[in-house]
This record gives structure tokens, C-alpha cells and sequence, in this order.
């Protein structure tokens, strides 16, 4: 993921690509080289990308096989919600990207869950990527600590961010941010669904106040008959709290069935992705550290 000020077009120094295999404190890291290429009227992005096994654990893939990363290794592509969405792809679908020396025909090996782009991206191995696009430098590099070790990470990618011109960002920092987006994005969901609890309370409130009113001389009979105001309360009480159970009972399935048009359908078509129905989100294998050049 790119800061304001990255050049999409800039390149990572061979020094540097160089000088980070040799770090100790590195376990691991993933190269990607990023182009865009047109796709059936659409700005798709292409990555080339060589994947440790820490990224590889961190997509979210909504449909494939056991086969997929062999599948991967081999040529196949991973493509994007969005894109599958709006192409139709599913795993064993066939796509054409226009190369150089001609169109690549790729095979789909599975679908990923990608808020990146709503244009849709492909993950391409890097080795077949280099055959078709042997001009395209690396890009991006995601570092893995060893050891679990970033601040000690952090330290000597700092050290060389000053002697190289490149930019270092955390995994917290594209988390905090991301999340910082989604946050604004649905601040205004927050606001109306603060205010559609307001007027239903006040709503549910005036009916209460008015049946109450109604049944003034059915309380006068029931306290001729020998309740207590005590009971009486109670009655209210309780005829109160068995309907706001059965309203319960009516508005959960039906909130439940409203978020669900809303994700598969309503965003889907919006969008082209959908998000997990059911708590917890969580991101695995986030890297600790994303490299990138600066202008």
C-alpha cells in the first residue's frame, strides 16, 4: 500500500534489495512488482509478486482448492473479489492479459478478499511475471522480524532508509489507517443509525404512554378489585417488557437479514466485494514492515 508522495512509477535500488537478504533480523520478505494493464474496459492492477509464506497466509481466499499456491507457483493467477465479481471468474476460468509479445492466457487458481481496489487485482508468480514484463523492477518489499523481533527490524531498516531514498512504513501504521478510512466511510451509517434509535424510542415511548392512557379505567377497575398500585405497576411492567421481547424476537432476524442484502448484494453491486458476516475480522500474516521508493 502506497502513502501520499510514493511515485507509482519508481523503482527499489538493487543495493537495497540486496543489502535486506542479508539482514539478520529479516525471516523473511515478499517482492512485488506492480503495472497496470487494461482489462475489459477496466484499470486492472497486475502484481508480480514473490510470496513468503507469511503473505501467503494473509489472503482471505473465498474460493480455490487445496492445489491453489501449487497452482499459483505454476503460472495460475489470483484475482481480486471486485474483478472475479465483475468478469465472472471462478477457479479453472480462463483470462487473457495483454502482454508485450502477445496476449497471456492464465488459469484462475483462486479468489481473494481485497478492499485495495474496486477495479480489481492479479497476483501473478514472479518468475512468469519477469517472462512477460523482464523490464519491470521490484517495487514493493515486505519484511518479515525474525524472532517476532521488529523493533530490532525497525532499527536497521531505518539505517538504511537514510543511506538509500526509500520509504518505511509499519504494518500498525496501514492498519491504524485503513481502519481510519473505513471509520470515516461509515461514520454517517453511525449518525442515522443513532438517530433511527432516537425516533424509534420516542416512537415506541408515545405508543406506550398512549395505550396507557386508554386503559386509565381497566387500572381503576383493577385497583377496585384490590391491587396495589405495586401490582398494578408490575402488570405495566411486565405487558411492557413482553412486548419490547416479542419486538425483539421480530427486529433481530430481521436487522440480520438486512445486513446480509446489504453485504451480498447491496455492496456487491456497489463495489463488487463483500465483507466476513461474522465477528472477528482479523488480518493475518501482516507484515511488519512495507518498502517502498520516495521521490
Amino acid at each position: 500500500m502506497a502513502a501520499e508522495g510514493f511515485d507509482e512509477g519508481a523503482r527499489l535500488p538493487d543495493a537495497v534489495l540486496q543489502e535486506v537478504s542479508r539482514l539478520q533480523t529479516v525471516a523473511a520478505f515478499s517482492r512485488y512488482r506492480e503495472r497496470t494493464l487494461p482489462l475489459a474496459g477496466r484499470q486492472v492492477e497486475l502484481v508480480g509478486a514473490h510470496l513468503a509464506a507469511p503473505s501467503r497466509r494473509g489472503f482471505a481466499l473465498l474460493s480455490g482448492t487445496a492445489s491453489t499456491w501449487q497452482d499459483f507457483d505454476k503460472g495460475a493467477v489470483l484475482v481480486s473479489e471486485p474483478l472475479a465479481y465483475h468478469l465472472g471468474l471462478v477457479p479453472g476460468a480462463s483470462l487473457q492479459l495483454p502482454a508485450p509479445a502477445g496476449p497471456l492466457l492464465v488459469e484462475v487458481a483462486a479468489v481473494f478478499r481485497d478492499y485495495a481496489s474496486e477495479h480489481g487485482r492479479i497476483f501473478l508468480d514472479e518468475a512468469v511475471y519477469r517472462k512477460h514484463w523482464p523490464d519491470q523492477p521490484v517495487n514493493t518489499l515486505a519484511l518479515f522480524a525474525g524472532d517476532a523481533d521488529v523493533e530490532a527490524l525497525r532499527r536497521e531498516m531505518s539505517e538504511l532508509a537514510a543511506r538509500h531514498a526509500i520509504v518505511l512504513t509499519p504494518a500498525s501504521a496501514i492498519l491504524n489507517e485503513s481502519m481510519a478510512v473505513f471509520e470515516r466511510t461509515f461514520r454517517v451509517t453511525g449518525v442515522l443509525r443513532a438517530v433511527s434509535l432516537v425516533v424509534a424510542f420516542i416512537g415506541v415511548l408515545s405508543a406506550l404512554m398512549a395505550l396507557q392512557l386508554e386503559r386509565g379505567k381497566e387500572y381503576a377497575v383493577l385497583r377496585a378489585l384490590g391491587l396495589t398500585r405495586g401490582q398494578v405497576a408490575a402488570l405495566i411492567s411486565g405487558e411492557s417488557l413482553l412486548m419490547g421481547l416479542l419486538a425483539a424476537c421480530v427486529a433481530i432476524p430481521t436487522g440480520v437479514l438486512m445486513a446480509w442484502v446489504l453485504i451480498q448484494s447491496v455492496q456487491r453491486r456497489a463495489f463488487g466485494w463483500t465483507m466476513p458476516s461474522l465477528p472477528p475480522f482479523t488480518l493475518r500474516g501482516a507484515p511488519q514492515t512495507v518498502i517502498r521508493h520516495r521521490n
